[in-house]
């Protein structure tokens, strides 16, 4: 959970590539025209996430889960504040955050988290920008940001590492479908993951 300094970002995107900030009520706002390559892209670009190491859930179904929860971040179903890279008028990297409520309030400071991002393929690095750039804008004023990824993902995790975040934990994730009726069981695939 890196700090949210306010710090200023020094960098420059190349034009015609720009940054753009939206908080809940500005999120709908997006033409879904200028994301809709990117969210159907996000169909298959999540190929190490908790529902692909599901073995109940059938690969394409788990590949569709991120594509719900994109398009449902960026209309502003399953966000609070986004964050996107546009070239011209095309969205070509995003990342999305909830208010945590409960952790907020825990932590006597606002804090953001549990969202998704995403770059297309050939605009490596926007997210590290995206990450850096939510460190100074602060988007609703939130102090920290809490940033989750599965063990399995080290793409990830060396993103955060690089920027400075620490790992605070690491958990196992068990989970059963809510209409099996046997014991519960650790999945094969899922125990190469944790």
């Amino acid at each position: 959970m890196p700090p949210l300094t306010g710090r200023p970002l020094r960098h420059e995107l190349p034009s015609p590539l720009r940054i753009e900030a939206y908080d809940k009520a500005a999120i709908p706002t997006l033409d879904p025209a200028s994301w809709r390559r990117l969210c159907e892209w996000t169909a298959t670009a999540f190929d190490r996430g908790p529902y692909v190491f599901d073995l109940s859930v059938p690969h394409d179904r788990a590949m569709g889960i991120y594509q719900v929860w994109t398009e449902k971040a960026l209309r502003g179903e399953w966000a609070d504040a986004l964050l996107v890279v546009r070239d011209g008028a095309e969205v070509v990297a995003f990342h999305t955050m909830m208010w945590l409520h409960d952790l907020s309030e825990a932590a006597g400071a606002g804090v953001l988290g549990r969202g998704i991002g995403g770059t297309l393929p050939g605009y490596r690095g926007l997210f590290t920008t995206l990450q850096l750039e939510t460190a100074a804008v602060r988007p609703l004023g939130a102090s920290f940001l809490e940033n989750e990824s599965q063990a399995s993902t080290i793409q990830s995790i060396n993103v955060f590492g690089k920027l400075g975040h620490r790992c605070v934990q690491s958990t196992a994730s068990l989970r059963m479908r809510l209409d099996s009726a046997g014991p519960i069981r650790l999945q094969a695939r899922e125990a190469k993951s944790q």
